[in-house]
C-alpha cells in the first residue's frame, strides 16, 4: 500500500521555512534567548546567548543557578525580586538590567526581558521564556553622561554668586 505523502511533505517544507525565518529574526535582533524550565532549573540559552558574554554556544551550563552565580552580587536582589513579582502576578512581564561576569572577568550590562509562557495546574510558573541584549554601550553613554552633568554643576557652584551679567560684560 502505497500512501501519498505530498501533504506530510508540504507541512515539513512550511515548518522549514517558519524556522529560518525565526533564525534570521533571531540573528537580525542581536538578541539572545533563554527558555527556563523553572521545576527543575534547567534552561536553554542560544548561542547568541553565550557569545555576547564572551562564551562560546555550550560553553558553561545552561541552568538558573549558574546563570545566578554570573550575576553581579549588588544587582542579584533586584532581579529576583523582579522574577518573584513576575511569578506573583505583581507585573506582567519580567524585565531587569543587572550586570553579568563575562569570560574575560568583566562585567557585560545586560537588558533581560521574558514571561511565564505555561503554568501548571495549580497556576504556578513552568516555563518561562525571553531575550537578553546588551545594554553596556547605553550604560556607558548614560555614565558619561551623568558625570558631565555633575563636573558642570560644581562649576556653576563655583562661580561666585556675586558675578552678574554687568561684571561679565565689562
Amino acid at each position: 500500500v502505497k500512501t501519498d505523502i505530498t501533504e506530510q511533505k508540504r507541512m515539513e517544507e512550511l515548518l522549514r521555512q517558519s524556522e529560518e525565518r525565526l533564525a534570521f529574526a533571531i540573528e537580525a535582533s542581536n538578541e539572545g534567548l533563554w527558555d527556563w524550565d523553572v521545576p527543575s532549573g534547567t534552561a536553554y540559552f542560544s548561542p547568541r546567548y553565550y557569545t555576547m558574554l564572551g562564551y562560546e554556544p555550550n560553553e558553561f551550563p545552561s541552568t538558573y543557578a549558574y546563570w545566578k552565580s554570573l550575576i553581579h552580587p549588588d544587582d542579584v536582589e533586584d532581579v529576583e525580586r523582579r522574577i518573584r513579582n513576575h511569578f506573583e502576578g505583581t507585573t506582567e512581564t519580567y524585565e531587569a538590567e543587572f550586570r553579568m561576569k563575562n569570560k574575560s572577568g568583566g562585567w557585560t550590562w545586560i537588558g533581560s526581558k521574558g514571561r511565564i509562557v505555561q503554568r501548571d495546574g495549580h497556576n504556578a510558573p513552568v516555563r518561562t521564556a525571553g531575550t537578553h541584549h546588551d545594554i553596556s554601550r547605553r550604560k556607558l553613554a548614560e555614565e558619561e553622561l551623568r558625570e558631565s552633568e555633575e563636573r558642570l554643576a560644581t562649576v556653576f557652584r563655583e562661580i561666585p554668586t556675586s558675578i552678574t551679567i554687568s561684571t561679565i560684560k565689562e
